[in-house]
């Protein structure tokens, strides 16, 4: 039903908002679109990684985005992810199970972190390596 403010009239309906482009999303610009559950990934605020894994480097639960994860030696883990980020300046988090005694504390290896690949060490409260489950996330720019 629309009206121009004398008449009424029976008229087909108009078309909604446009879709958002990625670089849309990714500026959070252009408020008069919307996004598509396939773009919705380029959002600043979408997580775009995360797994669980044991100390052996076995994914256990939680997998989104993670092509493989391994154990590379005591307490060292490389965690690959499926679709790399745009760059470097990716976010990372880290949670240990902590599933010893010992206080375990862990590092991301950024000297070495490439567009596709996280590498994790774990420390104990002694400084030594040591093996530990732990809990992925990621954001950043894919």
């Amino acid at each position: 039903l629309t009206s121009d403010g004398t008449d009424i009239a029976w008229a087909a309906a108009g078309g909604g908002p446009s879709q958002a482009v990625q670089s849309d999303i990714e500026g959070e610009t252009n408020e008069d679109t919307y996004v598509p559950p396939d773009l919705m990934k380029h959002h600043p605020g979408v997580l775009k990684a995360r797994c669980s894994f044991a100390a052996d480097g076995t994914i256990v639960s939680g997998s989104h985005n993670v092509a493989s994860t391994a154990k590379t030696a005591t307490g060292a883990y490389s965690i690959t992810i499926a679709t790399d980020f745009a760059d470097v300046l990716y976010q990372v988090g880290i949670t240990p199970w902590n599933t010893t005694t010992a206080a375990h504390v862990t590092r991301v290896d950024n000297a070495n972190r490439a567009v596709g690949v996280v590498k994790v060490n774990v420390f104990d409260g002694d400084d030594a390596a040591g093996d530990e489950g732990l809990d992925f996330i990621s954001f950043g720019d894919q």
